[in-house]
């Protein structure tokens, strides 16, 4: 495993290669290329909720995570030149806080879903379900369809019931009503979906949506970098972090009742 060092105008960044794995981040090595041959290799980690994606502690979030992972890119395809796509199996979570003491993991993939009608990866990187499927297709009609919206809907929470369902009755659609919700809860949105929201995903979806998709790699933009020598010592003999990807499994039928207070 080689490691180097480089540098790009959205940050400083340790690169770790073998034959046929590629890391980038800094103490944390946040994105992870693996080759499995010019037309099956994948993007088998991305993530920076964890922090220490860059080496100087930077916070690495928004349009740095994309540049992020143009930069892995481009050095993968400097190795990988016939490479021109990658696959990604979307486990992606999120942190959501639900109150001073609990912090729980939501998906990504589904809250993006229900509040833009997109995953992160088709948002950021035009990702493309990797085989076939009108699935999405239909999710996107219902979610915007009065038809697809029961007149009722429980939130599987005494404080939520109250709280949401003047908003749902309110909400001609589901998109409507998503829209409102972030409208009124903004970044804390996540506590007040964090009990229905796999339900709701399935009431407009009526059928698992992919996890696994296909990234067309020749359309990223080539990050420009320079090579960084570090001054002082390095410690040696640390064991390389490595990434295990949760397993595909939808859990449609979850009835999470946590009983937090809604105020």
């Amino acid at each position: 495993m080689s490691e180097r060092y480089v540098r790009t105008s959205f940050g400083k960044f340790r690169v770790n290669q073998s034959d046929d794995m590629l890391f980038v981040g800094g103490k944390n090595l946040c994105v992870q290329i693996a080759y499995k041959g010019d037309n099956d290799s994948e993007l088998a980690h991305l993530g920076t909720e964890d922090g220490g994606c860059e080496l100087t502690d930077k916070k690495v979030r928004g349009e740095d995570t994309v540049k992020m992972t143009y930069l892995a890119v481009t050095l993968f395809k400097e190795k990988y030149r016939n490479v021109n796509h990658l696959y990604v199996m979307d486990s992606s979570k999120i942190k959501c806080q639900l109150d001073d003491t609990k912090t729980k993991s939501m998906s990504l993939m589904k809250t993006n879903l229900l509040f833009k009608g997109k995953t992160y990866y088709q948002e950021k990187f035009n990702a493309v379900p990797k085989f076939p499927t009108t699935t999405l297709d239909q999710f996107v009609e219902n979610l915007d369809n009065p038809e697809y919206k029961p007149p009722t809907f429980s939130f599987s929470n005494s404080s939520l019931d109250s709280l949401l369902t003047p908003l749902y009755s309110q909400a001609k659609t589901w998109k409507e009503f998503f829209k409102m919700i972030e409208t009124k809860y903004g970044k804390e949105k996540c506590k007040y979906i964090y009990t229905w929201y796999l339900n709701a995903l399935y009431t407009i979806a009526h059928e698992p949506i992919t996890e696994f998709w296909k990234i067309d790699i020749t359309t990223f933009p080539t990050i420009e970098y320079t090579d960084l020598r570090l001054g002082g010592t390095r410690k040696r003999g640390k064991r390389r972090q490595e990434y295990v990807l949760d397993d595909p499994v939808l859990f449609w039928d979850r009835h999470d009742t946590y009983d937090i207070k809604f105020v």
